[in-house]
């Protein structure tokens, strides 16, 4: 995790795909949420990344309590080519239903985070 958080714009932006009001913002915000979610994960592979310009979409694979779950993930980067914005999409929706049921709790953990999430909408 502290490898991909190196790569965050100070001023980057998670918008939660499993709670629509919730949108993490700053590094160290992001870097929390984004550990909860990889320490549920098993399995993690990544496809090789596409895109141009400013944006990139990087597809993921891995497992949970024994679920396959995929995730597109949709990077933008600012003019340092630091990541800006990350716009996760998860699937399919019974693995997602599940990683939400197990993620809040972890998530709920941190509730600096969690009322931070809430009042930037």
């Amino acid at each position: 995790m502290q490898a991909l958080a190196a790569t965050f714009a100070a001023d980057v932006e998670l918008p939660s795909p499993l709670f629509g009001s919730f949108r993490f913002r700053g590094s160290g915000d992001v870097q929390a949420v984004l550990s909860a979610v990889y320490a549920l994960l098993d399995e993690v592979s990544w496809e090789e990344p596409i895109g141009s310009g400013r944006t990139r979409l990087a597809v993921a694979h891995a497992r949970f309590l024994g679920i396959h779950i995929d995730d597109a993930m949709i990077f933008e980067l600012d003019a340092e080519d630091r990541i800006r914005l990350i716009r996760p999409h998860l699937r399919p929706l019974f693995a997602t239903i599940v990683f939400a049921l197990v993620l809040g709790p972890r998530v709920a953990l941190h509730p600096g985070v969690v009322l931070r999430a809430l009042r930037a909408h």
